[in-house]
C-alpha cells in the first residue's frame, strides 16, 4: 500500500500518529496539545513537534489479531515530518539524525526520577537507509553506553507504512494520504460501514467465516474447530538457487527476531536449528508455508533475481498434505482481522499477518462446473455468484467487485487445480485465471497476493501460462511437524489425560516401524493412523498389506466424497491400485 505523507501538513500528519499509538497503546495512551504549550511536564513545544508520552501498566487493553502487547515501561515520542518532495532525501535523513541526538541529549537523558523514561522514539515520515540506520546505531551505542534502562530510536517511514498496513480502520480518517485521496474499500469494512456494499460484503465474509470454522474427515469422525488443530506446515526450498534458498532463511530469522521482540519461543529455537542445518549442508531447507502466505517482509523471490519480490505462487502438495487446509487457515485469519472478531489464539503457531487483505477464495471445481455452462463468462462473475449467496442479497455486481478491489489489498486463493476433471476445461480455466489476474493489478491497481493450490501432475505442461507465479512445494512432515500435530490431536479430541498417555504411547511404540513411518508423512495420514489407535490401540493392523488396505478404503471414501462423479468408477480405481501395489 502506498502512502502519500507529502499531501499533508505537520499537524495532520501528528494527528494521524496519534491515532496509530492511541491503537498501539490502549486507551491510556494522553497526547499533548498539537499547538502552542501542553500544559504539563514536558513544558511547551514548538508548533509541528509535539511530545507524546504514556505510561504502561501491567493490564495494558491489546488489540489481538493486529498488535502485540508493548513492554512496559515509561514512553515518550516525537513527531517530525517533512516535506521530502522539497529536499533531497540525504538531508531529511541527516536532519532527523541530527533532531534524534539533539532531542536525546536535551529532553531525554536529562530527565531523572519520576521524570525519567525508559522507552523514546522519534517519528518521522523520512525512509531510511543503510547507511543512516549504521550513522543511527553509532549515536545510540555512544549516547547510552551508561544507561541500560533506556532504549531510543528513530521509527522511519517503513514502520509508519508497517502500523497503517495493519489498521485499515484509520484510513478513511485520514483520505488524503491516497492516491486521489480514495481511500481502498478494506477501510469500509473494518469500519462496519453501513452503505449498501460493504454491508453485503461483510456478510459474506462473516458467512465464509463461520462455515469454515470447522473442518471435517468424516471417514474418521473427525469434526472440530480448525483453529484448535491447525498445526503450520513447510515449503521445501530445494528447487531454488542456494543464494537465494540462503535469502531467505536470513529474512525468516530476521523476521522471526522482530516479531517476538527478543523473546525466547520455541518457532524461534526451531528456525535457529533449521538454518544451521541448512548452512552445514545436512539438512534440506524448510520454511513456514503459512507465514510465506501472510506476510510481506520475507515474500519468496524471483529465481533470477533474489531483490525481485513477487507476490504470485503454486501450492504444490500430494493428497492429504494440507494444501487447501492451509489456505483455509490464511483465509481465516485475514477474515478474523477484517470483522474484528475475537475468536482465534495463535498460541505461537502462527505470526499476525504484516498487512491486512480482503481474502477471497474459489474452489476450482466448482468453477469448472459452472464455467461449462457458462464459457464467455470470468472469474469476477463466478465470484459475485458466490459473494451475493454468501450475503443474502443480489446488491453485488461486477462493477461493485471491482470499486471494492481497485487500489485494495486482496488475498486470492483459487483452490484444487486437480480437482478439475477435464484437461480442456483445466486448460481453459488457467487462461481465465491469468486474465482475472492481469486485470486485479494492472488495470485495477490492487495488491494482490495469488495462491492456486494443485496436485503437480496437474500443472505438468501447463506453466508456460503461468511463468510469473513459483511454486511452494509442500514438503512431507518434519519429525518436529509430527510431534506437533499429535500434541494438537490429542489436546483437541481427548479429555482424559490417560487416555491422552494411552495412544501417545501406542503411537510411539510403533511410530518406527517401516511400514507405519509411510503412513505419518501427511496431516491426512497422520489423522488416520490416529484414528486407528484410538479405536485398537496397539493391535491395529501390524501388517503392511492389511493396515494399507484399511487405510486405503477410508482415502477412496473421502475422494469419492469430494467428487461424486468418481463413485461410477470405484471399482476400477480400487483395480488399478491393487494392481499397482
Amino acid at each position: 500500500m502506498e502512502y502519500y505523507f507529502n499531501e499533508i501538513d505537520a499537524f495532520k500528519f501528528q494527528r494521524l500518529i496519534n491515532s496509530i499509538l492511541d491503537s498501539r497503546y490502549g486507551d491510556n495512551f494522553r497526547t499533548t496539545p498539537l499547538r502552542g504549550a501542553d500544559g504539563g511536564r514536558d513544558g511547551e513545544t514548538a508548533p509541528g513537534n509535539p511530545f507524546l508520552e504514556y505510561k504502561i501498566e501491567d493490564n495494558t487493553p491489546t488489540q489481538e489479531g493486529i498488535l502485540s502487547k508493548p513492554r512496559n515501561g515509561r514512553y515518550l515520542f516525537q513527531v517530525k515530518h517533512h516535506r521530502t518532495i522539497d529536499t533531497r532525501s540525504t538531508d531529511a535523513r541527516r536532519s532527523v539524525l541530527s533532531d534524534f541526538e539533539s532531542e536525546l541529549r536535551s529532553n531525554v537523558l536529562t530527565r531523572t526520577g519520576d521524570d525519567s523514561v525508559n522507552f523514546f522514539y522519534l517519528i518521522t515520515n523520512v525512509s531510511s537507509s543503510s547507511d543512516a540506520l549504521s550513522k543511527l546505531d553509532t549515536k545510540r551505542k555512544r549516547l547510552l553506553r551508561n544507561r541500560n534502562d533506556l532504549h531510543a530510536d528513530i521509527w522511519w517511514k517503513d514502520q509508519i507504512v508497517a502500523f497503517l498496513d495493519r489498521m485499515p480502520q484509520l484510513w478513511n480518517s485520514f483520505p488524503e494520504i491516497f492516491a486521489g485521496s480514495k481511500v481502498p474499500f478494506i477501510a469500509d469494512i473494518m469500519a462496519d460501514s453501513k452503505n449498501t456494499l460493504s454491508r453485503s460484503v461483510r456478510l459474506a465474509l462473516k458467512k465464509q467465516y463461520r462455515r469454515d470454522r470447522i473442518v471435517k474427515f468424516r471417514q474418521i469422525g473427525l469434526e472440530t474447530e480448525l483453529s484448535k488443530l491447525f498445526v503450520d506446515l513447510d515449503i521445501s526450498l530445494s528447487h531454488l538457487r542456494r543464494v537465494d534458498q540462503r535469502y531467505l532463511l536470513v529474512g525468516e530469522l530476521e523476521r522471526i527476531e522482530n516479531d517476538f521482540d527478543g523473546e525466547d519461543s520455541n518457532e524461534k529455537r526451531a528456525a535457529l536449528v533449521a538454518y544451521r542445518r541448512f548452512i552445514t549442508h545436512r539438512e534440506e531447507p524448510l520454511i513456514s508455508a503459512l507465514n510465506i502466505l501472510l506476510n510481506e517482509s520475507n515474500r519468496l523471490t524471483d529465481e533470477q533475481d533474489s531483490k525481485s519480490a513477487i507476490s504470485k505462487y503454486i501450492l504444490e502438495g500430494g493428497p492429504g498434505q494440507g494444501k487447501s487446509t492451509i489456505t483455509q487457515m490464511a483465509m481465516q485469519i485475514y477474515r478474523h482481522a477484517l470483522l474484528q472478531e475475537n475468536e482465534l489464539h495463535p498460541e505461537g503457531r502462527w505470526i499476525l499477518p504484516d498487512k491486512i487483505r480482503i481474502p477471497f477464495r474459489i474452489e476450482l471445481r466448482k468453477f469448472a462446473e459452472w464455467l461449462s455452462a457458462n464459457p464467455d463468462a470470468s472469474v469476477e462473475q463466478f465470484l459475485i455468484m458466490e459473494l451475493n449467496l454468501d450475503s443474502g442479497s443480489d446488491q453485488i455486481n461486477v462493477g461493485h467487485l471491482h470499486d471494492v478491489i481497485e487500489n485494495s489489498p486482496i488475498f486470492l486463493v483459487f483452490d484444487g487445480l486437480d480437482e478439475i476433471g477435464s484437461d480442456d476445461l483445466r486448460d481453459i480455466v488457467i487462461l481465465k485465471i491469468r486474465d482475472c489476474v492481469q486485470r486485479i493489478e494492472e488495470d485495477l491497481k490492487a495488491d494482490l497476493r495469488t495462491i492456486i493450490t494443485t496436485r503437480p501432475p496437474a500443472i505438468i505442461g501447463r506453466r508456460k501460462h503461468l511463468t510469473d507465479f513459483m511454486r511452494l512445494p509442500i514438503a512431507l512432515l518434519s519429525p518436529r511437524r509430527i510431534e506437533q500435530y499429535v500434541d494438537r490431536w490429542l489436546s483437541v479430541h481427548l479429555e482424559d489425560r490417560e487416555e491422552q498417555s494411552r495412544i501417545r504411547e501406542a503411537f510411539e511404540n510403533r511410530k518406527k516401524e517401516r511400514h507405519v513411518q509411510a503412513l505419518i508423512r501427511t496431516p491426512m495420514q497422520l489423522s488416520v493412523l490416529l484414528h486407528f489407535i484410538k479405536l485398537k490401540d496397539e493391535a491395529f493392523p501390524d501388517h503392511r498389506a492389511k493396515l494399507y488396505k484399511e487405510y486405503f478404503q477410508i482415502v477412496i471414501d473421502r475422494d469419492v466424497a469430494k467428487s461424486p462423479e468418481l463413485r461410477n468408477d470405484r471399482d476400477l480405481i480400487e483395480g488399478l491400485h491393487e494392481f499397482l501395489a
